[in-house]
């Protein structure tokens, strides 16, 4: 199941760095680019729910040795391009779901 799960989030980037690539804003219509616009927010969101719940299973499986950085944070900052800051964040986010199964339900929706 992980297999095939890593397979189809790895083709849907591909697709969509294709769609991207092509898109040329001033060729689409106002109301196109805004049905457009509202499907690429749900592609970010649910990339950005997915992130928040893996981001405690990397804390979990760090190793220092192999990434050169000393706490989970630094290596989240360092593999997203983010801020230390915004790493602890979302490594606090993805710990504390445990604890609201319902804000972790909204979150997969």
């Amino acid at each position: 199941m992980l297999e095939h799960m890593f397979e189809v989030v790895d083709r849907l980037g591909t697709r969509l760095a294709g769609c991207v690539n092509g898109l040329d804003p001033d060729r689409v219509a106002g109301r196109d680019a805004a049905e457009l616009w509202a499907a690429f927010d749900r592609v970010e969101r649910l990339a950005a729910a997915g992130k928040t719940l893996l981001a405690r299973r990397l804390a979990d499986t760090h190793q220092p040795d192999e990434t050169g950085t000393k706490t989970a944070a630094e290596a989240l900052a360092r593999r997203g391009g983010t801020s230390l800051g915004a790493a602890r964040d979302a490594l606090e986010t993805s710990t504390g779901l445990h604890d609201v199964p319902q804000v972790e339900a909204a979150m997969r929706r």
